[in-house]
């Protein structure tokens, strides 16, 4: 290939950049990507949109050769693939809000109605660690309009996809804090039968807890897109415009 045709291919790729806007249609389309994110990782995300990289290429090559002029053929093509760069801009994505729940789980039991607050073992092991940023008078009405048998303190809020970004990893060190926020919907939830108390708990300040606060693996903390069947949005039949919106801070243990 001449030097002069080559010069002109490298300045047509330097002006011409393809970037691959994340574009998300609805709510739906947040929330599907931030569980793929959380789930799986971001470069599974990046791979699906990847898949469609040879018809971007081949679209920016037959653009190329038609504004140089250039004649259509395989040294041209090879050299053309080998150095055209795309780029995915995943900014959108990235500050799009979607709804999480961060749960205190304790051996995959909770807060049962018709248990005496006293005789409760998840309030036992819990209260201690969270009464410093409770209300009491809160706490008792929260216990008070219980209805059914696995309630677990939870916080709701908005967070960005971009703080999933490597959570799960995150989540695996049990010494790792997480940070519930102060402005977070706060109180007794129960996903597992679909109900829950008022969730009328304010908290006084953010609440840091590390990610297993008890004694065993099972007293841990959870995080989960409100996505399920049963979660907060649907059972209290809410939209993401009711919730607040923070950020989901874990701090790595050193």
């Amino acid at each position: 290939m001449k030097k002069e045709t080559m010069n002109k291919i490298n300045n047509w790729i330097g002006n011409n950049l393809c970037e691959i806007p994340i574009e998300l249609n609805s709510s739906e389309d947040a929330i599907e990507a931030a569980n793929d994110i959380y789930e799986y990782g971001i470069d599974y995300v990046f791979d699906r949109l990847y898949e469609y990289e040879y018809s971007y290429i081949s679209q920016a090559y037959q653009n190329m050769i038609n504004e140089l002029g250039l004649e259509d053929n395989d040294e041209i093509e090879d050299y053309f693939r080998e150095n055209y760069i795309i780029k995915i801009d995943d900014t959108l994505l990235m500050n799009t809000v979607v709804p999480v729940r961060i749960q205190i789980e304790s051996n995959y039991e909770g807060y049962a109605y018709y248990v005496d607050p006293e005789d409760s073992e998840y309030l036992k092991k819990i209260l201690p660690i969270i009464e410093l940023v409770i209300d009491k008078k809160e706490l008792e009405i929260e216990l008070n309009n219980c209805v059914s048998s696995c309630n677990r303190f939870t916080a709701v809020f908005n967070t960005y996809i971009g703080d999933l970004v490597g959570l799960k990893d995150k989540l695996q060190n049990p010494k790792n804090f997480i940070t519930i926020p102060e402005n977070a919907i706060f109180g007794l939830f129960d996903d597992a039968y679909g109900s829950g108390s008022v969730m009328g708990m304010n908290l006084k300040r953010d609440l840091e807890m590390p990610i297993q606060w008890g004694d065993t693996e099972y007293d841990n903390i959870s995080v989960k897109i409100d996505r399920d069947k049963y979660g907060y949005l649907s059972v209290y039949c809410r939209s993401i415009y009711d919730l607040p919106t923070a950020n989901i801070k874990v701090e790595e243990y050193k």
